[in-house]
């Protein structure tokens, strides 16, 4: 009869130890989830105050201390998470720059389409927006620039026709049209933003138009399909 209790005391110690595990494994999932949440969130803010910064300042003038005021945390929450705002920029511009990169290569044959997906980006993307600004990182700045220019050069001496150009001729007719497209972003930018990605496209298309003495369809319902 003790023989029994006692495997039957066993038997319950067992199950009560594999119930106890359970539970604490579930509470451990949680509280690393609920971690994970704190720390996506607190790097969010961090983002988020770096944009409403760049609204006044310029990045050289942030500070870490601004930074973290803006973010509502402490400076030794900040730096848990970066090591100054360099590394905050970096990890920033790294992701922006994939998704630029992305869409250049994806409408490298569609240079409307092309435009029109950086327009639609800018317009959405705050910390896009901040970092291209007259506010912004000069390193993303010129990252813009260079893909502008890389991205319409070949594009230049078939809509010249038969007015050949130099080496040096479209190499600089590639680094006007790119700093005008950037001018205009900024401006853009700076003015809210106010005119559609599909306008602000029609206008550079017009421009580069311009500038290589062509024609070009602008981007309507009828004359473009844009695939979405």
């Amino acid at each position: 009869m003790i023989k029994y209790i006692i495997q039957g005391y066993e038997i319950i110690s067992r199950q009560k130890k594999e119930i106890l595990d359970i539970l604490s494994k579930s509470v451990q999932k949680r509280l690393f989830m609920a971690h994970d949440n704190r720390k996506a969130n607190t790097k969010r803010a961090i983002q988020e105050a770096m944009v409403s910064l760049l609204k006044t300042e310029s990045f050289d003038d942030i500070t870490t201390i601004r930074l973290a005021k803006e973010a509502g945390i402490s400076r030794s929450s900040f730096y848990t998470h970066y090591k100054d705002k360099f590394e905050l920029i970096d990890s920033c511009q790294q992701m922006l720059f994939n998704q630029v990169e992305y869409i250049f290569e994806k409408h490298e044959s569609n240079k409307a389409q092309a435009f029109l997906k950086i327009f639609e980006f800018l317009k959405r993307e705050q910390l896009l927006s901040a970092l291209i600004s007259a506010n912004g990182t000069r390193e993303f700045q010129a990252f813009i620039i260079n893909k502008v220019r890389i991205f319409i050069n070949t594009d230049l001496q078939d809509r010249f026709g038969r007015e050949e150009l130099s080496p040096v001729e479209r190499e600089y007719s590639s680094i006007y049209f790119a700093y005008a497209f950037f001018g205009l972003c900024q401006s853009w930018i700076a003015k809210g933003k106010k005119e559609s990605p599909r306008q602000m496209t029609n206008l550079i298309l017009k421009l580069f138009a311009a500038l290589t003495k062509t024609t070009i369809n602008v981007l309507t319902p009828k004359s473009w399909t844009i695939n979405y």
